[in-house]
């Protein structure tokens, strides 16, 4: 048959079957008729249809042999670009949050240090004894501990806090 008269077959079957036109036709019916024009309509599909009427044994050979499957996402790709671009976002945030933190902590580390050996100096050649300007350079730290951490609004657990706490306890 020709294209022109497989169009106009088509268009009679499908003014009858459309669920648009005719409200009671079986929806099967219809998508087997467009299934059928698709196929009398494409160049590729008509030539395999042909070759199979042509062939019906090779044709179940050949529907028989293995192919993978392959199967079409139905998630729009934008959607998960989207989702993919936020969870990267999120654990770059999250990376750079936590080695923010580690490096104010190696701040707070080294400035620590440095405080305590100045002081630490500075209360020897005052002529405090050593176990004595160690106790007090401890609480001097603990006391800026304590200030910063009230400054922050107590947001961190750090050792500052945990100190605080324990003072409190034992004063308790």
């Amino acid at each position: 048959a020709e294209p022109a008269e497989i169009r106009k077959a088509y268009r009679a079957l499908a003014k009858e079957a459309h669920p648009d036109k005719n409200p009671n036709a079986d929806r099967a019916k219809f998508q087997q008729i467009a299934a059928a024009y698709e196929v009398l309509m494409g160049e590729g599909s008509r030539r395999a249809y042909d070759w199979g009427l042509e062939n019906p044994q090779l044709l179940a050979r050949h529907l028989a042999q293995f192919r993978p499957i392959r199967s079409i996402p139905n998630a729009d790709v934008r959607l998960i670009i989207v989702l993919a671009l936020v969870v990267v976002s999120a654990l770059q945030w999250q990376y750079r949050k936590h080695n923010y933190a580690r490096g104010q902590l190696v701040l707070r580390v080294a400035h620590g240090r440095r405080f305590e050996a100045l002081a630490t100096d500075a209360l020897a050649k005052a002529g405090v004894p050593p176990a004595d300007a160690k106790r007090l350079v401890a609480a001097e730290l603990d006391a800026a501990a304590a200030h910063v951490e009230a400054k922050k609004g107590g947001r961190s657990g750090g050792a500052a806090a945990k100190a605080t706490k324990k003072g409190t306890a034992s004063a308790a």
